[in-house]
């Protein structure tokens, strides 16, 4: 199926299929997917909130609006745990 529609493969087996035709300008998608490092986003107690958090700050990165990255990451990274911490903290069981 990811062949016929020039798509990620949706199971690890899929990707090691020796039938795969990788597209190399979409290469670098089958490296994150078979990449064991790759994790989603884990589900929390403030649902998709830290989500919006890292949506807005790339916008305004992308729109030039953030002077120093790591600062800007650092930043983030405090709003979230904020976030967290306020909505009682840590993953969904």
């Amino acid at each position: 199926m990811a062949n016929d529609i020039r798509n990620v493969p949706t199971t690890s087996d899929a990707l090691q299929s020796p039938d795969i035709k990788p597209d190399e300008n979409f290469n670098v998608f089958l490296d994150i997917f078979g990449n064991p490092n790759t994790r989603t986003t884990p589900v929390t107690v403030v649902g998709s909130a830290n989500q919006d958090l890292v949506d807005a700050f790339a916008a305004k990165y992308q729109a030039g609006k953030v002077d120093d990255l790591q600062a800007g990451l650092a930043n983030l990274d405090k709003a979230i745990d904020a976030q967290l911490a306020a909505a009682g903290g840590g993953q969904v069981p």
